[in-house]
């Protein structure tokens, strides 16, 4: 009896410690199907401009989000180390938009090095400041970012550094925001 009891005693431990050991994500078999749906958009058919199939799960369709950001005539980024995807401005332009990223991070830096943490938040957007001024790609930093206002918008409001660069040539300017407006680099026309 004594034997019985030790032997269901260890056999608990075993199944209740090999959950706890293996409770990582458990995917669980779903009933998902391609479908041949006809998809309008503002009343045209556009299944022809979609790349990807459309799957049913559900009762729900899913498009693709790069199809959903080739009809919006958008870009899409995969950032494999943060696991997110970006949908960007021009469609067209997706080099662009890595190289200002890579450069305007890279310009942050050089300049604040010694504030760069974890809590570091970027935001990259793409505007120009009137007809007279090139179009410019405008990053966005905050280096201690509270975690409830990691969303662009508050990034973009409470920045602490810009760098602004021409979508051409590149050359940019760095600004700091606080604790008031200033420039801190020109390294071009860019006003």
């Amino acid at each position: 009896m004594k034997k019985i009891r030790t032997a269901l005693i260890l056999l608990i431990i075993m199944c209740l410690g090999g959950g706890i050991i293996s409770s990582q994500a458990v995917y669980a078999p779903i009933s998902a199907g391609v479908v041949d749906y006809t998809i309008r958009y503002m009343g045209t058919k556009i299944n022809s401009e979609l790349n990807y199939p459309l799957i049913s799960y559900d009762n729900n369709t899913y498009i693709a989000v790069r199809d959903v950001a080739h009809l919006w005539n958008r870009g899409v980024l995969w950032d494999d180390d943060t696991q997110t995807i970006d949908i960007i401005d021009e469609y067209s332009d997706v080099d662009g938009y890595i190289t200002a990223l890579n450069m305007g991070k890279a310009i942050i830096n050089k300049y604040y090095h010694d504030r760069i943490n974890e809590n570091t938040e970027y935001f990259l957007g793409f505007g120009h400041n009137g007809p007279q001024h090139p179009q410019q790609w405008i990053l966005c930093v905050v280096f201690d970012c509270d975690p409830e206002r990691s969303d662009d918008v508050a990034i973009v409001e409470d920045a602490d550094a810009y760098v602004m660069m021409d979508s051409k040539t590149f050359d940019y300017f760095l600004a700091e925001r606080k604790p008031k407006f200033k420039v801190v680099i020109d390294n071009g026309p860019i006003k």
